[in-house]
């Protein structure tokens, strides 16, 4: 069963050796209805019972800057818009 918030973080470094480097890949997403029925086992079942596997985005948290320094924004949609 799906929970009702899915929280998704995604890997932002990669190493190779003894080096670090950070992940600068773009990074696309629907920001409404995104769909994860085919990762979820007894779709078919889910959705004869009335539960859904599509979630809507409702924040991001982003780094800006570089491995060693940067800052972090999140952006959150508000309840009344």
């Amino acid at each position: 069963r799906p929970p009702p918030v899915l929280i998704i973080q995604l890997k932002r470094f990669k190493f190779s050796g003894t080096f670090k480097t950070k992940l600068l890949t773009m990074v696309e997403f629907p920001t409404f209805n995104l769909d994860l029925t085919t990762f979820v086992t007894d779709a078919e079942f889910l959705n004869k019972q009335g539960i859904s596997q599509k979630y809507d985005l409702y924040g991001i948290i982003n780094h800006y800057g570089t491995l060693h320094f940067g800052h972090y924004i999140s952006i959150v949609k508000s309840l009344n818009d």
